[in-house]
């Protein structure tokens, strides 16, 4: 069996596939909040029996961790320092339930490898790394995903849930990517604008935490897609204004990559 991890903003993802079918999946996700309360040994016997599998049958993991902005290719997970990122430190939610799940696969016996992201490092087009990140590792097997079902060299994906990030592929390569940060709201998070940075210099606030409620939510009755999307069936103004809000952002991004 082979094993993927999605480091996502609320949960961490996992998904299996079997060596004889392809087609012979399964997937579910653990919240980090609730990994970040468990020792590494739970954790894995979590991921083995949510599988039902024993660790001597799962041939290799595949494992994303926050931005992976210190490795510049797939590393064995063994031989990966700081869990393959240069700090800790910057936006994004931190709840210790990623670090908790990468520790007790490294520290466990089963062969795993890390995924990087894009960043400044990057084999990437040099006039994207003027920013520090452009993508998350998980974010690099969605577009390898897409990949894999279109079968395209050249495309463009866009990932949007809590935050949207926007990845470009030439050639079957990564030119760049435009971050959550930098360009497009999502849901949840969204680059600072004018007022945010104001707010941050006058001490109300960190950049991060800026970072994380600068979504299009912040500005409706609704906390996720869900309840969004049942209030725009509804035909209800203000769920309509924010959709139409992270498609027009979104269509900028797509179209600028």
């Amino acid at each position: 069996m082979f094993i993927g991890i999605d480091h996502g903003t609320n949960a961490i993802r996992f998904a299996s596939i079997t060596e004889d079918e392809d087609t012979d999946s399964y997937r579910f996700e653990l919240p980090r909040d609730n990994a970040a309360s468990m020792n590494e040994s739970d954790i894995i016997d979590y991921i083995m029996d949510s599988f039902d599998v024993s660790k001597e049958n799962v041939e290799l993991m595949a494992v994303t961790y926050s931005m992976g902005d210190d490795i510049n290719s797939i590393e064995n997970i063994k031989n990966v320092d700081s869990r393959g990122v240069r700090s800790i430190e910057g936006a994004g939610k931190k709840t210790g339930g990623g670090a908790k799940i990468f520790d007790a696969i490294k520290n466990s016996d089963i062969p795993a490898v890390v995924i990087p992201g894009i960043h400044t490092g990057s084999n990437t087009d040099q006039r994207m790394n003027i920013f520090s990140h452009s993508t998350s590792p998980e974010k690099v097997g969605i577009a390898y995903h897409a990949r894999c079902l279109n079968h395209d060299d050249d495309f463009i994906v866009s990932d949007i849930s809590s935050n949207t990030v926007t990845l470009g592929v030439s050639n079957k390569k990564i030119a760049g990517a435009i971050d959550a940060c930098i360009f497009a709201p999502g849901l949840q998070h969204g680059p600072m604008d004018l007022q945010a940075i104001r707010d941050v210099d006058s001490g109300l606030y960190s950049a991060n935490e800026a970072f994380m409620n600068a979504g299009v939510l912040k500005r409706t009755l609704y906390t996720d897609l869900q309840t969004l999307l049942d209030a725009v069936d509804k035909n209800n103004p203000e769920a309509v204004l924010a959709l139409d809000t992270i498609s027009l952002f979104a269509a900028m991004e797509i179209k600028s990559i």
